[in-house]
C-alpha cells in the first residue's frame, strides 16, 4: 500500500485570480496541478498519498454546484472529501462520509484540527459507500427532469 503522507491535497487546474486558486492559496494543501493530456496512474498515486482531498465543486461560472469526478476518485482513494457545503455529492453520498466546509477559514480549521482516526473512519465509510453506490441517485433525477 502507498504511503499517506500528505495531510490534505488537491489535484486541479486553478486559473490566476479565481475562487478555486483564491481558496487553494489560503489553505495548508498540496497541490497537484492536473495534467488533462498525462498519465492518469501519477494523479491517481498523488490521490492515494492523501489522507484528506479538498474539493471545489464549483461550476466554471461558480454560479452552482457539481459533482466533480474527484469525488468518487477521493472515494476509490480511501481518502477523505473536503467539499464545499450544498453540494450535490451530500445527496449521492451519506453526508457523514465526508467533511464540508463554508469558507477557507472552515476549510482550514478541519485541516489542521481533524483527527487521525476521525480521517480515517470517514476515509473508510466513503470507500465502502463508494462501493454501494447506485446510479438511479444521480440519472433517476436527471432522466425525470427530461421526462424520461
Amino acid at each position: 500500500p502507498v504511503e499517506k503522507d500528505i495531510r490534505c491535497g488537491f489535484a486541479g487546474q486553478q486559473g490566476p485570480d479565481t475562487p478555486r486558486q483564491r481558496l487553494v492559496s489560503a489553505l495548508p494543501v498540496v497541490v497537484r496541478d492536473r495534467i488533462l493530456h498525462g498519465d492518469y496512474q501519477d494523479y491517481a498515486d498523488f490521490l492515494l498519498r492523501c489522507r484528506i482531498v479538498l474539493n471545489f465543486g464549483f461550476t466554471g461560472s461558480g454560479e452552482r454546484l457539481q459533482v466533480k469526478g474527484r469525488v468518487p476518485e477521493t472515494a476509490l482513494a480511501k481518502a477523505a472529501l473536503l467539499e464545499v457545503e450544498g453540494s450535490p455529492a451530500g445527496k449521492w453520498f451519506p453526508p457523514e462520509c465526508m467533511f464540508f466546509y463554508k469558507d477557507s477559514e472552515s476549510a482550514k480549521k478541519i485541516i489542521e484540527t481533524a483527527s487521525a482516526d476521525e480521517i480515517f473512519d470517514k476515509a473508510e465509510l466513503f470507500s465502502r459507500k463508494m462501493k454501494d453506490y447506485d446510479p438511479e441517485l444521480v440519472y433517476g433525477e436527471m432522466l425525470s427532469r427530461v421526462g424520461l
